[in-house]
């Protein structure tokens, strides 16, 4: 009988957990599925000391030992999420809540440029009075942009004006603002060519790295490209099946 081949393309989903201390191990607590990830792969490095002997006359190396290991994880993520802006940005992200009677004044409107509604987006019954206080009339004086929140000036102004006007809600993200958090990282995936055969990798302490790349103009669904660093958990036996910076289950289906 041949031997049969083992062969791996996978699929699946990758998970972020909150860690959890439980008697004294980091466990997995609440998990976040990242959504479509069209890439995740991992690589393990080891550096290494060579010794090379000195009487052959030929520099052979006969030794060498590992000094170091270390990991990295890589995303490609398509799912733009409050919670995966957060990891791509390193920042929080809030609820902005609605308001009315906002103001913003101006000490000059030149004619052809954009000015901002105090950097709100979403808003609504605006509101533009030159220094007399006479409101300008939209699409004659200015246009409107209410959704990105900024006007341009048609008609210049040169005494200034004002603007008033309300918001409607919407979501902020912050950039660098949050502190290092860990993770436990899991991937759940198939095997497509053993009848899609479960495998599993646990990553139990992971720091994400801000986006490498985020890409906002494209004729595709914008990606972000992460990476991560496994660290180890020294809460896990280093002895144990599982050791300390992660491991792989395997289901055989054929």
């Amino acid at each position: 009988m041949a031997e049969k081949r083992i062969y791996y393309r996978g699929q699946g989903k990758v998970f972020a957990y909150t860690r959890k201390l439980d008697n004294g191990v980091y466990r997995p607590d609440a998990g976040i599925w990242l959504g479509n990830a069209p890439d995740f792969s991992l690589t393990l490095n080891v550096t290494k000391v060579e010794h090379r002997e000195s009487y052959s006359g030929q520099n052979l190396v006969d030794m060498s030992y590992i000094t170091e290991k270390t990991a990295s994880l890589s995303a490609t993520l398509e799912e733009f999420s409050p919670f995966n802006l957060q990891l791509c940005l390193n920042g929080t992200t809030k609820a902005v809540a609605s308001a009315t009677g906002k103001s913003v004044i101006y000490t000059d409107l030149k004619a052809g440029t954009t000015y901002l509604l105090g950097g709100d987006i979403n808003v609504k019954t605006v509101v533009l009075t030159d220094s007399a206080s006479t409101p300008l009339v939209l699409d004659t004086d200015y246009t409107l942009d209410e959704a990105r929140g900024s006007f341009t000036m048609l008609v210049g102004q040169t005494g200034g004006g004002s603007a008033s006007y309300d918001t409607d809600g919407y979501e902020l993200t912050s950039m660098f603002t949050k502190e290092d958090e860990e993770w436990w990282v899991r991937f759940e995936g198939k095997n497509m060519l053993d009848n899609a055969a479960p495998t599993v990798l646990d990553f139990y302490r992971v720091k994400f790295d801000p986006a490498q790349n985020l890409g906002l103009i494209s004729a595709e669904i914008a990606q972000f490209q992460l990476a991560a660093s496994p660290l180890a958990d020294d809460t896990q036996p280093a002895n144990g099946d599982l050791g300390q910076f992660g491991s792989i289950k395997i289901v055989r289906n054929s």
